[in-house]
């Protein structure tokens, strides 16, 4: 009979007293798996939005301009010093030393145009993008019909279509230059749906404004991307341009996923240090209630390393089944529980092969630290004091 035997037929005599034991630490690490899956799915769902989010840096002319409105009442303002931005400036964003964090860059040329439709005239305003640039910034958008595919081509926002009683392929005049309307943008709640967007160079030419823009919507923000500096370097290649930030939702929601991970390691650190306590006092009366058995051990010839291998090994093999229980245990919690009680959908459960490592090896570290004074203390046992008391 070699140790290993010895070390599992112990743990049969005492399946009970090690079963809880092995249930507490299941209940631990899967707590904590379950948490950090959590907070990393949301971490990435953020991500995910950041990416989506759309314009969150937006730059314009610099003007010296006092706006006077109060409460969404816009009562007019006063600009002078108007500083044109031109095209041929605007690719010196992607020049930035920052520019692998810009994900897309839109300039706008936006006018007023007088649109003719069944003999009737309409002040509309117009906006010409890069379509391709456009997209990738607003990618919650949802058309009627399709994008536009060639110079003559527009598409129209919703309310604007409803109001004018447009439709799908009609044919529209603007400033005296015929178009297709090739799509319709659904609503989106903001000011996208009572206006027609076209392509930039087409509607520079219809206001006369070639090679203005009149502003820049940039994608930039990630949750690593240091929005800061990334709006300072487009300062100081764009003089000229007023640059501005928008990032409070969703640097909010990054708060509060940041608190709640903050609040997991508490929980964390609370679960080790009773994980600790548990493994200890079990394995430490363990040692207490076994004091003839491991004197007899030692009597017939057991050495103490004998003796602190036996009681590691059970500790090592309670370690290794709580932790494999833990992971699984903690699996179906993250993929079939959470997200039943919170926004996340299973899809996005973020999977982190590396947490569920570092979660087994950590059940087993803990174990087998809390178990090193108890096999110590079995080691000590002294077999002439053992044998006199039987």
């Amino acid at each position: 009979m070699n140790l290993l035997d010895i070390a599992f037929k112990s743990l049969k005599r005492q399946k009970l007293k090690k079963l809880f034991l092995v249930i507490a630490l299941i209940l631990g690490s899967s707590t904590v798996i379950s948490l950090f899956t959590f907070v990393n799915t949301q971490s990435r769902k953020i991500e995910t939005q950041f990416d989506e989010y759309g314009a969150n840096i937006i730059i314009t002319p610099k003007t010296d301009h006092l706006s006077l409105s109060y409460g969404g009442i816009h009562v007019g303002g006063i600009t002078t010093n108007l500083k044109e931005l031109k095209i041929s400036n605007i690719v010196k964003i992607k020049d930035i030393p920052n520019k692998k964090n810009i994900r897309s860059v839109s300039p706008k040329i936006i006018g007023i145009a007088e649109l003719n439709y069944l003999n009737a005239q309409h002040a509309i305003l117009i906006v010409g993008v890069d379509f391709e640039e456009e997209i990738k910034i607003k990618s919650w958008w949802e058309i009627t019909g399709r994008y536009p595919e060639k110079k003559n081509e527009i598409i129209i926002g919703a309310d604007a279509a409803e109001k004018l009683k447009l439709h799908n392929n009609s044919m529209v005049r603007i400033s005296n230059k015929e178009f297709l309307i090739s799509g319709i943008l659904k609503t989106t709640g903001s000011r996208d749906d009572s206006i027609i967007l076209g392509d930039f160079e087409t509607v520079s030419t219809l206001l006369n404004k070639q090679n203005d823009v009149t502003m820049v919507e940039v994608s930039a923000l990630c949750s690593d991307c240091p929005i800061d500096e990334i709006i300072r370097q487009i300062r100081t290649v764009l003089p000229e341009a007023d640059v501005k930030g928008v990032k409070q939702i969703m640097q909010q929601k990054m708060n509060t996923v940041n608190q709640f991970k903050k609040f997991s390691i508490s929980i964390t650190i609370i679960i080790i240090m009773i994980g600790i306590i548990l493994v200890f006092t079990s394995m430490i009366g363990a040692v207490i209630e076994r004091k003839h058995e491991i004197g007899i051990f030692r009597a017939i010839g057991f050495k103490q390393r004998h003796i602190m291998t036996i009681i590691m090994t059970e500790s090592l093999i309670i370690s290794m089944i709580a932790a494999a229980l833990g992971i699984i245990i903690g699996l179906i919690i993250s993929y079939y529980i959470l997200p039943g009680f919170t926004d996340i959908e299973q899809s996005m459960v973020a999977f982190t092969p590396l947490m569920y490592v570092v979660a087994a090896v950590s059940v087993i570290f803990i174990s087998l630290i809390s178990t090193i004074y108890p096999a110590f203390k079995a080691a000590k046992v002294d077999p002439v004091k053992t044998m006199n008391s039987l």
